[in-house]
Formats: structure tokens, C-alpha cells, sequence
């Protein structure tokens, strides 16, 4: 996948505003974005960003931003996905520390929280939410032992477990993509009976938690999972 240049502008000016190309829309944008989580391949080099800008109304959008040839045929920031397979986030983490085990959650914010706090982890997610999975290239996964960490709610735990539609059409989630590209283990922190939503930064962030608080809540959470696969009912 390609990097982006040394000499690459910064994407947030010194006022943390960001302007890029939208192809889509056929004009710039500039926006403030409450985070802008770089993306890094396993020797570090900076691959794009993933914002989050929040909306006047609550909501939020996660665009993916990378470095483009824009209208004017000058290389710049776009708004436009990753090609895929997409990268993973925390593809440094994964090349700096080959023998930890991997614990993969969902969102760059929870990522970047669990890797603080739970050093004996590598921890990364992956671009796109709940929906995004089967756009991500998982190979870096083979031969590692996973713990995945879905948010409290069954988005979360579908992303994470994967799904069967009312046809009975089986739909992958990280489980069966990281088994499929020969991932060694793969357990699960079950979040049952928290709040809807919750997740790691929320128990760090929100309830005051430390990590030797979260780790041991964890730790009692813990299952692990028997990984089958039944190509004859996947979904295309």
C-alpha cells in the first residue's frame, strides 16, 4: 500500500483544522475534527487518517483520508477510503511486538486506550466499524493469539461473532476473518451486562477505572471461542 511522503503537508494546520479534496462532492473541505488517528504500516510509515468529526446535531462521521492526486493533478488529502484490503490499525504495534498476544477491539479510540493501559497486549482495530470488516486485509493476524473485545451491544458483538441473516446466510466477523487467515487462538471478553455501548475507553475514560481495575474485570470475562466455519451457507 502506498506511504505518504515525507514531504507530505500536515493534515491539521496549526488552528486543528483540516481541509482536503471530496471526489465525491467534486470540492474542498475543512473541517475541525475531534481526532485524527493516523494509520501506520508495520515499519511505521504514515498511511492516511481516520477523523472523527462530531455533527451540531450528535452525530458523528468517521471519514478515511488519504494522500490522493486531487482535481488539479497535485498530489494531496482526499476523502477517500483506504484501497483494500485495508490496513489495520495498529499494524506498528503488531510488527513491534511479535509474541504478545493481540487484542482487537473496535475503534481507534478504545484501541489507542487499551494500548496504555494493557501493556501485555498488542491491541489494534481496523477501519470502517461494525460494517467494515470484510474491506480489511486480516493475514497480519496469522499465527497470533487473539482476544477480541466487542462493544456492549449487538452491533458490537456481530462485528466481533458475525451474524446469520433471517435467509440463514452466514455474514464473518473478526472471529472467522482472523481463523480464516490462520490466527492461532481466539478467545473473547464477553461485556454482558454493561451499558449499551460500552467499551474500553468508555470504563477507562468515563468510569474512572484503572487499568489494573479493568484488567481483572476482564480477566474474569474471558472465554474461549470454537472457531467453525460452514462455507456453504457464507455469504458472497
Amino acid at each position: 500500500m502506498r506511504v505518504v511522503p515525507d514531504d507530505a503537508s500536515p493534515l491539521i494546520a496549526a488552528d486543528g483544522k483540516a481541509t482536503m479534496f471530496n471526489p465525491k462532492r467534486g470540492r474542498y473541505w475543512t473541517c475541525t475534527p475531534a481526532r485524527a488517528d493516523a494509520y501506520r504500516n508495520a515499519e511505521g510509515k504514515l498511511l492516511g487518517y481516520v477523523l472523527r468529526i462530531e455533527m451540531r446535531d450528535g452525530a458523528k462521521i468517521t471519514p478515511q483520508v488519504t494522500w490522493c492526486i486531487g482535481p488539479d493533478g497535485l498530489s494531496q488529502w482526499c476523502v477517500r477510503p483506504f484501497p483494500e484490503p485495508r490496513p489495520l490499525f495498529g499494524l506498528d504495534r503488531l510488527a513491534a511486538y511479535p509474541e504478545k498476544p493481540v487484542l482487537i477491539v473496535e475503534g481507534e479510540k478504545c484501541a489507542l486506550a487499551g494500548a496504555d493501559a494493557l501493556p501485555p497486549y498488542a491491541v489494534i482495530s481496523w477501519p470502517g466499524g461494525s460494517k467494515g470488516m470484510r474491506h480489511v486485509n486480516f493475514e497480519p493476524l496469522k499465527g497470533r493469539d487473539l482476544v477480541l473485545w466487542p462493544d456492549a451491544d449487538k452491533p458490537g458483538m456481530e462485528a466481533m461473532l458475525g451474524r446469520e441473516d433471517y435467509t440463514g446466510r452466514l455474514f464473518d466477523g473478526v472471529a472467522q476473518l482472523a481463523w480464516r487467515v490462520g490466527a492461532r487462538s481466539i478467545r473473547l471478553v464477553d461485556p454482558e451486562g454493561q451499558p449499551k455501548g460500552w467499551d474500553i475507553a468508555d470504563a477507562l475514560q468515563v468510569d474512572g477505572w484503572t487499568p489494573r481495575q479493568l484488567a481483572a474485570w476482564a480477566a474474569t470475562r474471558v472465554c474461549e471461542l470454537d472457531i467453525v466455519l460452514d462455507d456453504s451457507r457464507r455469504a458472497a
